[in-house]
């Protein structure tokens, strides 16, 4: 029984540490680009204020934005951070590594 409880917490993990990769790559490479910097009205990273404001809404709202894209009162987030190639996954990998960075 200790064997398959290491073997599942071990794959756990490191089903964990690939999002987290994963995440950081695409934030990287796409969001980056508004996240730096708040283009758009977007929630910078580190930024605790914004980004509780958002998570306080529910993570699945803040995956469905990010995938289909969102306009409001705060400014512009386009489908999939603009890049049409990212898959549902990648995406949701990256906010959430957004906001494991801003937490």
């Amino acid at each position: 029984m200790k064997k398959y409880t290491v073997i599942f917490c071990i794959g756990l993990f490191s089903t964990y540490a690939f999002a987290q990769k994963n995440g950081q790559k695409v934030y990287s490479e796409v969001c980056s680009t508004c996240h730096d910097q708040g283009v758009f009205g977007a929630p910078k990273l580190g930024d605790v204020r914004e980004w509780t404001e958002r998570v306080s809404k529910g993570q699945s709202i803040l995956d469905y934005n990010s995938i289909e894209g969102f306009a409001g009162k705060k400014g512009f987030m386009p489908p999939r951070g603009g890049d049409s190639s990212l898959t549902d996954d990648e995406v949701k990998s990256a906010v959430q590594y957004m906001i494991n960075q801003s937490w």
